[in-house]
């Protein structure tokens, strides 16, 4: 999240929206299991190997961050609401510690006390290599989805700075008719990856998946919605 993508439309997303959305439990992006795309795809992702560094943009209180840690790696996320954090860590019983973060204005990092978990509070576009290092694998749901449109070209040169050379980013974007809702979450359907990542990243589309929407929140026009699973390498 950043103040910077804020925007002039009503649908757009700000902090305090944000904020004022998990102080009222409107979550519905929130899954209360692993997400099952990723259990598909990680295997093939770590290709045997342990110890990775592992990055979820705009984590909120995903159940992905525990998942991942318990099969041995680092999990890291960043996520604007305190809320969010302290309920991840209090729903799983995690002991943490907080510390500020470096040369971020009021950002703090939640570490896990086995230092297999950490979630960075702060505007994402704050959050450099210099805080968790660069990644072996991406795990983007709902993240690239939910920013603000003006903001994606930003948002890409961002997530390319933080990818190893070898590393892998999973996407799961979403696809659906934009004039029967407005998002967030917005659209972003291959042909758009293809322009946001194509000129620096390979881009592997893997699989398409149904995902029936709910007429109250998706509008009655849209009787679907289609999850685009995407795989991000460098050239």
């Amino acid at each position: 999240m950043s103040k910077s993508s804020s925007g002039d439309q009503e649908n757009y997303l700000t902090e305090e929206k944000w904020k004022n959305a998990w102080q009222m439990g409107d979550i519905g992006f929130h899954l209360s299991e692993v997400n099952s795309t990723l259990l598909k795809h990680f295997s093939k992702l770590v290709a045997g190997r342990s110890d990775l560094n592992v990055f979820l943009p705009l984590c909120g209180k995903s159940l992905d961050l525990k998942w991942i840690a318990d099969q041995g790696h680092r999990a890291v996320g960043v996520e604007f609401s305190e809320l969010a954090i302290k309920s991840f860590f209090s729903e799983h019983k995690i002991e943490y510690s907080s510390t500020p973060m470096e040369g971020v204005p009021n950002g703090t990092v939640y570490t896990s006390k086995d230092g297999k978990i950490k979630l960075f509070q702060c505007d994402f576009y704050l959050f450099t290599e210099m805080h968790a290092g660069k990644f072996d694998i991406m795990w983007d749901r709902g993240s690239l989805v939910a920013i603000n449109p003006s903001d994606r070209t930003r948002y890409v040169d961002k997530m390319t700075s933080l990818l190893k050379p070898d590393g892998s980013y999973l996407l799961s974007s979403l696809n659906f008719n934009e004039d029967a809702f407005k998002g967030p979450p917005f659209p972003i359907p291959l042909e758009v990856v293809k322009s946001l990542f194509g000129n620096a990243c390979n881009v592997d589309f893997l699989e398409e998946n149904d995902i029936k929407a709910i007429d109250e929140e998706l509008g009655p026009k849209t009787k679907y919605m289609f999850e685009q699973v995407i795989l991000l390498t460098f050239k």
